[in-house]
């Protein structure tokens, strides 16, 4: 997928439903949804934390405003460009920073 360093990015298919991930100290998740274009992030953090939300392309460009939100168990929609393409998602925290690859 022209992804130099394949263990740094895992991919996701936005025709997948759901995947779960651990962040932090593994107490937290983050639950992603797929539906058609849409792209969802919901966090089940076991303390409050301050997240930028960022979108880029596979050439390292921001494609969307980065969005910075204050979640705890909350579920956060992430648009993703109209365009067919590679982006990646990134969460980006004091306690994880969590990355996900979506092809589109």
């Amino acid at each position: 997928f022209g992804c130099p360093d394949a263990t740094l990015f895992k991919t996701i298919v936005v025709l997948q439903k759901v995947k779960v991930e651990e962040v932090g100290d593994g107490k937290s998740t983050i639950k992603w949804y797929f539906t058609g274009s849409d792209v969802s992030a919901e966090f089940d953090l076991d303390k409050q934390a301050n997240v930028t939300i960022s979108v880029i392309n596979i050439l390292g460009q921001n494609v969307v405003p980065d969005r910075n939100v204050n979640v705890f168990k909350d579920k956060i929609k992430v648009e993703l460009p109209k365009t067919q393409g590679v982006y990646f998602i990134r969460l980006q925290s004091e306690q994880f920073t969590v990355t996900e690859k979506f092809i589109r």
